[in-house]
């Protein structure tokens, strides 16, 4: 039932999307660690915009677009399971290759 409520509101995941931003990832009261996840997982949004993008611009055929949606598939997971096993640790997940130091240079430092 929320997924059909979130999917059926026009530009509720926009909406969602800009909350994420202005509410946490911006937000200078909270912890800094909780500002860079934020900001991570907005980076990573962003770029799975770009295989869908060449997807709809070239239209492959299957023998090719399935191979490359389960690379994208398998990395994005990759880089989630990553976040949270360098989190039980006790570190910052900085070692996505692009995501991280983009997530970084918006964060910063503090």
């Amino acid at each position: 039932p929320v997924l059909q409520v979130y999917r059926g509101i026009p530009f509720l995941a926009f909406g969602v999307f800009l909350a994420l931003y202005g509410l946490v990832a911006r937000n200078q009261s909270l912890p800094r660690n909780v500002r860079f996840n934020a900001q991570q997982a907005i980076t990573l949004d962003i770029a799975l915009i770009f295989p869908q993008l060449l997807e709809g611009l070239f239209r492959t055929d299957p023998a090719v677009g399935e191979p490359v949606s389960n690379a994208v598939f398998y990395a994005v997971v990759g880089a989630v399971v990553y976040s949270w096993v360098k989190l039980a640790m006790g570190e910052d997940p900085d070692g996505i290759p692009v995501i991280s130091q983009a997530a970084q240079s918006q964060v910063g430092p503090f």
